[in-house]
């Protein structure tokens, strides 16, 4: 007869209390269970894990921070309640920044300072923590808010070949300068010093302070450049000793060697003065005079007296209108004309840096186009923003495709805020070695 073999029946063979206790192996999988998380954390968050932390670096740190690269809590570590926790898995806090480098904050409007780290990347290798990346600043500046709710800038950019505004000065389209000058004429071909054919070169007038040192050709000869100042992205505004001089000379009699100083009015009728009572040099030149509006002025000039207003008709009325603009005001006898100021602009791009220097591959007219027709003052010769997409395009199937992010030519720190830093650290301390 044949057994009957039902769930039930099968079901009374196991020990319902199996699970109740504890066998040397649950014992060992339980306090695995536990000890290993405790130990993870351990690792993760406490100071001085040094080669551990390392073999779990997201990357090797910057040029500039590399002398500090085995000391993780230089940089992860926070102040809690007055006390400095360090920890490996620590974000890298402004306070810790803020440490070694003064960086002043962007514009006092601004709605919401982000974090040093949230621009500055860290752990990406060798590379300039400056190059930050574009989504940096068009986090911002793709919908700008200010906390006035004024703007005098853009509200919306989100890249340079994109919706980047062409350059303020190239809108405006007025030079506010003063001082009349015709490229067109100065480029071609004229007659220089001692009655020679000379062409001039752009840096015979526009040149980088680094370079100011450098002979000029066309300086006075009493002229001494200054030293150079390294700069190489400030070009410097053009002067009468230096670029000037020796073209146009300020000769104010035919019967004198001298010329009048390049001054303010009063300086330089002090100095006529003293030359027509005896006190300066005064004697018939000794090569032809190149001008006749000399001789035409002084054609019924007599004693020092009448050659004193001739010199002084010729000067205001000829020599220096030619390039100043001036006036009398109100007309009275042996009064000073009034000399508008030169306003040479420095700065073209007031909210931006361009370094000629890394440039000067290419010749100077190959973008500044229009100076070779350009025949008035108020002509604005800077590049416009589609002559400097022609390379900065980005775009690698171009044949031109230079960088174009917004860190090339925009700072977000406002450095003229800098205040003065000093240090605290010793030599040892950011080494570690202390």
């Amino acid at each position: 007869m044949a057994r009957l073999r039902s769930a039930k029946r099968l079901g009374t063979r196991h020990d319902l209390n199996y699970f109740k206790r504890w066998s040397t192996g649950r014992k060992v999988r339980t306090a695995l269970l536990f000890i290993v998380p405790v130990l993870f954390l351990f690792w993760s968050f406490a100071p001085g894990t040094g080669s551990i932390a390392q073999s779990a670096s997201s990357g090797p740190l910057s040029r500039a921070h590399s002398f500090f690269g085995n000391d993780c809590a230089k940089c992860h570590s926070q102040t809690i309640a007055g006390f400095r926790i360090t920890a490996f898995k620590a974000h890298a806090s402004d306070e810790a920044c803020l440490s070694c480098h003064a960086a002043p904050v962007h514009h006092s409007n601004q709605t919401e300072t982000p974090s040093c780290a949230s621009c500055h990347t860290e752990h990406k290798g060798s590379i300039h923590l400056t190059q930050v990346a574009e989504r940096s600043c068009t986090a911002c500046h793709a919908d700008l808010k200010t906390a006035s709710g004024n703007a005098s800038f853009a509200r919306a950019i989100h890249s340079f070949n994109g919706d980047h505004p062409e350059f303020s000065a190239v809108k405006a389209n007025k030079d506010p300068g003063t001082i009349a000058f015709n490229h067109a004429v100065h480029m071609a071909s004229l007659i220089g010093p001692d009655n020679k054919r000379v062409r001039l070169e752009c840096e015979d007038c526009h040149r980088p302070a680094a370079d100011a040192g450098r002979p000029w050709r066309y300086a006075s000869a009493e002229w001494q450049p200054p030293a150079n100042s390294g700069d190489r992205t400030t070009i410097l505004p053009p002067t009468y000793a230096a670029s000037c001089a020796a073209c146009h000379d300020l000769r104010f009699d035919p019967q004198s060697r001298q010329s009048a100083p390049h001054d303010k009015p009063q300086i330089v009728r002090a100095f006529l003065q003293k030359t027509y009572a005896g006190s300066v040099a005064y004697a018939p030149p000794s090569a032809p005079v190149r001008f006749s509006p000399l001789n035409t002025a002084f054609r019924n000039a007599g004693g020092p007296a009448q050659r004193l207003q001739a010199a002084e008709r010729l000067l205001w009325g000829k020599t220096c209108k030619q390039c100043h603009e001036s006036s009398f005001g109100q007309e009275v006898a042996g009064s000073l004309p009034i000399v508008a100021k030169a306003d040479i602009t420095t700065a073209w791009l007031p909210h931006a840096k361009f370094n000629h220097d890394a440039h000067r591959t290419f010749d100077c007219v190959s973008c500044h186009q229009a100076a070779t027709s350009s025949q008035n003052n108020s002509d604005v010769l800077i590049p416009s923003i589609a002559t400097c997409k022609t390379c900065h395009n980005g775009d690698p199937r171009k044949s031109g495709h230079a960088e174009n992010s917004c860190y090339e030519c925009h700072s977000y720190h406002d450095w003229k805020q800098q205040t003065g830093f000093r240090g605290r650290f010793n030599i040892q301390q950011p080494r570690g070695t202390d």
